[in-house]
């Protein structure tokens, strides 16, 4: 529930491909989540704690949602062919935007190997199947996001709302966007900043 690009990603997509944007945008999530917790069950996945990993995801994560965030902006100022819902190839696809947002996230990949690793091992001690545990976490993001993007679809034709309103709420996503990949691109020449400030 946390505000993210994923969350600016379904609003945007929402407003101009309806409800069904949300569970698309999961399931492109998903795909790279369960990827991820298959990893880090059979103990393949600690590399992802690695400050390089970190940089890396940061620094090329950010500058995608940056071109992400821009070409939202530019669709924004087209109001008519955003609600037609045309696009470019990141956003005018809900799975690839899923699949996107959560991998040029870095603190999507280290919640995964320090909080969503410590989980997944108590699920194993306690004797539960891991599906069962991927299963339970994928449906709040599911139920979540549809949520979101119901609301956000279902506006479309409450009271005949103009278009320009639809194009605001695109714009402010796509400011989100590029707010949020400068902030991960900062991020990740903090880490290299603190990393040289403590070798020898």
């Amino acid at each position: 529930m946390m505000p993210g690009p994923m969350l600016a990603a379904t609003l945007g997509g929402s407003i101009s491909r309806g409800a069904w944007t949300g569970p698309r945008v999961v399931f492109g999530h998903a795909l790279i989540e369960i990827a991820l917790v298959a990893l880090l069950a059979f103990g393949r996945g600690t590399w992802l704690r690695g400050p390089r990993v970190f940089r890396l995801i940061a620094w090329l994560g950010g500058a995608l949602l940056v071109v992400m965030g821009v070409d939202m902006l530019r669709q924004a100022a087209l109001a008519s062919e955003l609600l037609a819902g045309t696009g470019s190839v990141l956003l005018g696809n809900d799975v690839v935007a899923g699949v996107i947002t959560s991998i040029s996230n870095p603190y999507f990949f280290l919640w995964w190997a320090t909080v969503g690793l410590a989980m997944i091992q108590d699920a194993q001690a306690r004797g539960s199947n891991v599906l069962v545990f991927f299963g339970g976490h994928i449906l709040s993001d599911l139920v979540w996001f549809s949520l979101v993007a119901w609301l956000v679809a279902s506006s479309r034709g409450f009271g005949q709302l103009p278009e320009g309103l639809f194009a605001g709420v695109f714009a402010v996503c796509g400011v989100a966007l590029i707010g949020l990949g400068l902030w991960f691109v900062r991020a990740g020449f903090r880490g290299r900043a603190k990393d040289n400030h403590v070798s020898p």
